[in-house]
């Protein structure tokens, strides 16, 4: 496994990379101190914009030395927080994966291209101490994919989205890795992902693989999530486990967080379920 620290924060022409994934609760403060007890660091609580408006959306982010994860919570009555109430009855957890792309307009065409029916571009602003944090959103038209929300965007302003401050020593030692899913027909799903990103899936002991230029996606049945995760599905389609590269590790180490299971491993060494 090639260290993931060695790729950049942002792709280049022609590269999909593994940019963060969304978690959906009622309580973000609640994970914020599980997380702390990780030394894992959160941005401050900040509603979010959608094509210059409220989005109905709040989020806190752990923005790692590659990477971050989302949390994100309902606030206000909008479409986008209605999509995020009925995501959190089904269960509280993990419901979003975004990939990054250096160029919206090109990876819409080529998803189109593959079939897929996207909404219009959304273009979310948030504003920060280091200046507003500014990215096009490419998802799906409902119903989207049963996994949840899974997206593409095109960052332009890593600056004000990974500025040092907060990059504590903690955050800057992690690097997001992979991602685990669990459903029906792991076959299809990866299949499916597949397409989306433009990328190859492999079969592999457990499931299967999507590798992308950076950080990677693994495909396994229900009963298989369970064995990896020590956990109980809440849903058959579940997006069960994050990965993610910790260099204060020297051996595979997994927190609960609800209905995720978050598994650091060493820099240098693959999660376990691959």
């Amino acid at each position: 496994m090639t260290n993931i620290f060695d790729a950049p924060q942002l792709p280049a022409s022609g590269q999909v990379f593994l940019d963060h994934v969304g978690c959906f609760v009622r309580d973000i403060d609640k994970v914020a101190e599980a997380m702390g007890g990780l030394d894992i660091t959160l941005t401050p609580f900040t509603e979010q914009q959608n094509n210059g408006k409220p989005a109905g959306t709040a989020n806190r982010c752990a923005m790692f030395g590659r990477g971050y994860i989302e949390v994100l919570t309902p606030v206000s009555d909008t479409p986008l927080a209605a999509q995020m109430n009925s995501a959190i009855d089904r269960y509280e957890g993990l419901h979003l994966i975004c990939f990054t792309t250096p160029d919206a307009n090109v990876t819409a065409g080529a998803l189109d291209s593959q079939g897929f029916s996207l909404q219009s571009p959304v273009e979310l602003r948030r504003q920060t101490a280091d200046g507003e944090a500014a990215f096009t959103v490419l998802r799906l038209q409902p119903p989207g994919m049963p996994e949840g929300r899974i997206q593409f965007c095109t960052h332009y302003t890593p600056d004000a989205v990974w500025p040092d401050r907060y990059l504590a020593e903690g955050n800057r030692a992690r690097a997001l890795s992979g991602v685990l899913v669990a459903g029906p027909d792991p076959r299809e799903a990866a299949g499916r992902f597949a397409r989306f990103t433009g990328r190859d899936a492999t079969e592999t002991a457990v499931g299967w693989n999507l590798k992308l230029d950076r950080g990677a996606l693994t495909f396994v049945d229900v009963p298989t999530a369970e064995k990896l995760t020590g956990l109980t599905a809440p849903d058959p389609v579940w997006i069960a486990a994050i990965a993610v590269a910790d260099r204060t590790v020297d051996t595979e180490l997994r927190t609960d967080l609800g209905p995720v299971s978050l598994i650091r491993h060493p820099a240098d060494t693959p999660p376990s379920w691959l």
